[in-house]
Formats: C-alpha cells, structure tokens, sequence
C-alpha cells in the first residue's frame, strides 16, 4: 500500500512540475519584422502603380502602343510620387512611349517630361538582364512572374 502511495505521489508530483512549468512566449524580431513589413508595403504600393497605370496604357492611341516593346517599370521619388514608364529597350537603349505620374492623391496622369536616360536604361538593363537569367525557368514551367524593381542607394537593382 505504501509503494502506491509513493508512486501516486511521484506521479502526481511529476505532473504538476511539467504543469507548473512557465513557458515563454515566442520571441519577435522587431527588427527583421519591421524591414519585412516595408517591403510588404514597397511591393503592395508598387503593384498598385502598375495596375493603375497599365490600365491607363490600354486607353492610348493606337500608334503608339504599337511603339511598346515588353519594357516597363515604376519607381517612386523622395515626395511619394511614383512614375511608371513604359516602352521598348532595344539595342541597349530604351525608346520611352508612355510615362504616367501618380501623385500622393492617387491621381494617375499621363505627362511627356523628359526622363533622365540614364535612368531609363540603367532600369531597362536591369530588367532584361533579369529575364533573361529567369527565361528558362519560365520557358520549362509554363509559370508567368510579376516583376518589380528597386533602385538601391548604391544604384545597384533588386529585381
């Protein structure tokens, strides 16, 4: 009698220290949180130019959208305005067709200021350089990719 009061005890003494344990909540990264975030956001206002202004393109004038090649990209300035240009890049350098502005109200208009061609082509670059290092994946899965491309302060890109 004595030996299962002595395990009873042991048994429940064992549970109630696995019980009585604290556990501690996961920990989170602030940090590698908050730099996800900005690019979760980066990437959600990035889609939304695009999906704007690519509407905006289908409204042109014929001619010119027979100008377009497959070359388009969308940055933002230091104001929160964001571009979207689009055109063709051929032989190394970029035929601007289309250049939208969307400003900080979210209103998309086209305008014909001239854009810095180095920046055009330094984009326009990037991009194809990229495609082409994807086509092969692309040609042998059959899967389509959005594209987005930043400009980094080293003005190196992140396609």
């Amino acid at each position: 009698m004595m030996k299962r009061i002595i395990l009873i005890l042991t048994i429940l003494s064992a549970t109630l220290t696995v019980y009585g344990k604290k556990t501690t909540a996961p920990q989170l990264d602030l940090k590698s949180f908050n730099e996800k975030a900005k690019t979760a956001q980066w990437l959600y206002r990035y889609d939304k130019i695009a999906w704007w202004t690519s509407d905006s393109v289908l409204t042109q004038s014929k001619d010119e959208l027979k100008r377009l090649g497959n070359a388009w990209f969308c940055y933002e300035l230091p104001d929160e305005t964001w571009h979207a240009i689009y055109g063709k890049f051929e032989n190394n350098t970029f035929d601007l067709v289309f250049h939208f502005l969307v400003d900080t109200t979210n209103t998309v208009s086209r305008i014909y200021d001239k854009v810095d061609t180095t920046l055009l082509n330094g984009y326009s670059r990037a991009l194809a350089t990229a495609n082409q290092q994807i086509k092969t994946i692309k040609d042998s899965s059959g899967i389509q990719f959005n594209q987005y491309i930043l400009q980094n302060a080293d003005k190196s890109y992140n396609v």
